[in-house]
């Protein structure tokens, strides 16, 4: 039997995972995900797919990479995600493969890693790999006085006693977010590698070879990436050696790529390197005079170079943003006291060798080293300003005491074309998965930003009309996505491309109603905000709270808030007070509340349920035009005679708009109301365009529609699991 049909198999009514999961129901949309992910398998190439809510993603990809036997990785955006599919669904699949294997049921011949040799020690192995400051330094922990420790010290010490992973988050009594941390994992700048004392017993290097017997290795995007920007720069990865690999949570793939193939230099990146050279004079090693005097040439350079940016003839708008330069716009005295700096920098590279070559060095001198190399050549890079298909721009932020912290950036425009020589070569499958992947109706936007071949996903895919809800004269919207697209191949391109949308098996039309008040003024009218004000007041009462408020600015986040925080009978969080989970912990676990956030909470939170009936988007979310990144990419379109508002800006929109919407409705059980508060998806054209990108649901204009839809489903039970 072929990987597909053992696939349909597993998935199968009687099969193994029927037999494994209490309840089970056959999802056609899943078993249609997962043969395709077999396919891809089996014949090699690329799958970009969309999985609404609810299809059961993570298992459709999980079970045919089990039973492939192939060396997978699977990379995801959150950590939520990562420890559900390592700890939760290829735990299920092992399972159930375990006892379906004792009935008879055998998978396919179990092919192993890259070029065929198997290096598992036991099929359908899953384990987790994060980045280094995830893990429990031994060296840290044995300098570390525990004497007199109390506090989160005290529970940190004892829980180190004790584990067997070093992974962080098993200290159930201390905060991940905590700052004493800092003091105990390990990380790039005090890592000594082959010298430490403690590397055969090391929890990061036993991580790493757990990765390499395991058939499926789960890591996040930043974790790979910054793994692949290694390795294309011909040094040894954290990763092992791989040909397959799974992005779930894919929307988010480009950002983090460029992150990691960008190159970046900041005031607290130079203030930290001068304290881990400050810190080898302490050393037995000679040289320590050289540092005494190379170090506060630095700093005082630095300081210099990095005030150019702040005093620039331009000065930043509120907030800190973002400010774009090229080589011939770069701040007046940044390339003076740029050539200082680097001058400083230089001496103070000689100094650290003198100490590194001295007869008994200590052991952080070369790392000290290569920091210093990276930090100089990233700043030649910026600041030079020339090379094509980047832009450079500087960001400050405010500190609590002294000057604002600078970092100045040369950021990747074009990521796709990146991956197509440093990753897509090197792989024989991979699968490009996410709950919001399509815009129009097709999947040409997204993968054209990934570098594949959006010819192949650029067919518009079957709709389903939407009626107008009862006594609005609006026209109907919406569309439930069904059609499935086969593999493609790009003329003249041997990277083979299969295209799929699945919809979410959620009843939206029962489950789900969108508003969009009429008569609002627009965004960028003077009213907006006190009209909006009062709209967020009425919504909120019409589901007592329980809501999110998503913002696309802090600056509006922050007036919604102060605007309604007395006001509003309900807990109110505002983003920003409190730690992320810390606010989601006690959202789902309170009173019913409102939240007020900005972008970080508009994608990767789970709250099913009543606590969250209500979600509302104050605008839509294009990205800003004078922005950066922005900018520069509808300059590079425009050049190339492409169309930036139809290609980038308005799907780059409705894909920000999707994750929004997707917050709501997360199991069959759920029920809510979509707000948003932007009259443009009414009067503009564009706005056919996003609402017709998302599922089938009514369209109500007036709140009092929007009550009436609530207290009818309230009353009755309209929704069943």
């Amino acid at each position: 039997m072929s990987l597909a049909g053992k696939t349909r198999a597993f998935f199968a009514p009687g099969g193994p995972l029927s037999r494994a999961v209490k309840g089970y129901e056959e999802r056609p949309s899943q078993v249609r995900m997962a043969e395709a992910v077999a396919q891809a398998l089996c014949d090699g190439g690329f799958l970009i797919a969309e999985a609404g809510t609810g299809t059961g993603k993570t298992l459709a990809y999980i079970v045919p990479a089990v039973l492939s036997g192939r060396k997978v990785i699977v990379s995801t955006a959150t950590r939520h995600l990562q420890e559900q599919v390592a700890q939760s669904d290829a735990a299920l699949v092992a399972q159930a493969l375990k006892k379906a294997n004792e009935g008879g049921f055998t998978p396919p011949e179990r092919a192993g890693g890259p070029g065929g040799k198997s290096t598992v020690a036991s099929p359908g192995r899953t384990v987790l790999l994060k980045g280094r400051a995830n893990y429990l330094c031994r060296r840290k922990l044995a300098m570390f006085p525990a004497l007199g420790a109390a506090g989160a010290e005290k529970a940190v010490l004892q829980w180190a006693a004790a584990t067997k992973t070093g992974d962080r988050s098993g200290c159930a009594d201390v905060s991940e977010n905590d700052p004493v941390w800092s003091g105990f994992v390990s990380d790039h700048e005090g890592c000594l590698g082959h010298r430490c004392r403690f590397q055969k017993k090391c929890f990061v290097e036993a991580a790493k070879a757990g990765a390499a017997e395991a058939e499926i290795v789960v890591v996040n995007h930043h974790l790979f990436f910054a793994d692949l920007a290694i390795r294309s720069g011909s040094e040894g990865g954290v990763l092992p050696e791989y040909d397959t690999v799974f992005f779930d949570e894919a929307h988010a793939v480009e950002d983090v790529a460029a992150t990691h193939f960008g190159k970046s230099a900041g005031s607290v990146e130079l203030d930290m390197l001068l304290k881990a050279a400050s810190a080898l004079r302490r050393g037995k090693g000679k040289g320590g005079g050289r540092l005494h005097e190379a170090a506060p040439r630095v700093r005082g350079a630095g300081a210099q170079f990095f005030a150019a940016f702040v005093a620039g003839p331009s000065p930043f708008r509120s907030g800190g943003a973002a400010q774009r330069f090229d080589s011939s716009s770069i701040p007046q005295n940044a390339p003076q006291t740029h050539m200082q700096l680097d001058n400083a920098l230089d001496s103070l590279s000689a100094a650290v060798r003198t100490v590194a070559e001295s007869n008994d060095p200590p052991a952080e001198a070369e790392r000290v080293l290569g920091r210093i190399s990276e930090f100089r050549n990233a700043l030649a890079f910026i600041m030079e300003a020339r090379a094509p298909g980047y832009v450079f721009f500087f960001e400050t932020a405010p500190q609590h005491s002294g000057p604002p912290r600078v970092t100045v950036t040369a950021f990747p425009l074009d990521i796709g074309g990146i991956l197509n020589t440093v990753l897509y070569p090197t792989l024989k499958t991979a699968v490009f998965t996410s709950a919001t992947l399509s815009t129009g109706g097709n999947l040409a936007y997204m993968a054209d930003r990934l570098g594949l071949p959006a010819a192949a996903a650029d067919s518009r895919l079957t709709t389903h009309d939407v009626r107008p809800a009862t006594g609005d004269r609006r026209p109907a919207i919406g569309g439930q996505r069904s059609e499935v697209r086969g593999r493609r191949t790009e003329s003249g391109s041997a990277l083979s491309l299969g295209a799929l949308v699945l919809p979410a098996p959620f009843d939206y039309a029962s489950q789900a109603c969108l508003y969009v008040p009429d008569g609002l003024p627009e965004p960028n009218d003077a009213r907006f905000t006190r009209e909006a004000v009062a709209q967020i007041d009425r919504l909120c009462a019409i589901t007592a709270g329980r809501a999110f408020v998503l913002c696309t600015s802090r600056r509006q986040m922050d007036a919604y808030h102060e605007a309604l925080k007395s006001r509003l009978p309900y807990d109110v969080y505002k983003q920003g007070d409190l730690p992320k989970t810390a606010i989601l912990d006690r959202y789902r676990g309170g009173r019913p509340g409102v939240l007020f956030a900005t972008a970080s909470f508009w994608e990767g939170v789970d709250v099913p349920g009543e606590a969250l009936s209500l979600v509302i988007m104050d605008r839509i979310p294009f990205a800003p035009p004078d922005e950066p990144t922005t900018q520069a990419r509808i300059e590079k379109l425009r050049e190339a005679g492409r169309d930036p508002w139809s290609e980038f800006q308005l799907p780059q929109a409705t894909l920000a708009l999707k994750q929004g919407f997707g917050r709501l409705i997360r199991t069959r059980s759920d029920r809510g109301i979509v707000a948003v508060l932007d009259t443009r998806l009414l009067s503009k054209g564009y706005g056919k365009y996003i609402l017709g990108s998302l599922p089938r649901l009514s369209l109500f204009t007036d709140t009092a529609q929007v009550r009436k839809w609530w207290d009818a489903g309230r009353s009755s039970s309209v929704v069943s699991r």
